[in-house]
């Protein structure tokens, strides 16, 4: 189906799905057993349409690479992210 999953920021995350852009994956923020499954921020993302989507879709990564990885894929600086 060419989506992806990505771990975002919850807020990102719940920005993405509100903006009809994803959706939270069912055992986001899920325990069992006493262990964390997946992080509450996880979500497929849909796949672009068309060219002019692209654009939209490179934000949300580049949001989830700053959140997972404090890496800024605009400038490639590592950053501190407060977790």
């Amino acid at each position: 189906d060419s989506s992806m999953h990505l771990t975002l920021h919850p807020i990102d995350a719940a920005l993405v799905i509100a903006s009809g852009w994803g959706e939270r994956h069912p055992l986001a923020g899920c325990n069992m057993h006493g262990k964390r499954l997946l992080p509450e921020g996880f979500v497929m993302v849909y796949t672009p349409q068309n060219a002019g989507e692209i654009s939209t879709v490179m934000e949300i990564v580049k949001a989830g690479a700053w959140w997972v990885g404090g890496v800024d894929l605009g400038g490639g600086e590592k950053k501190k992210v407060l977790r």
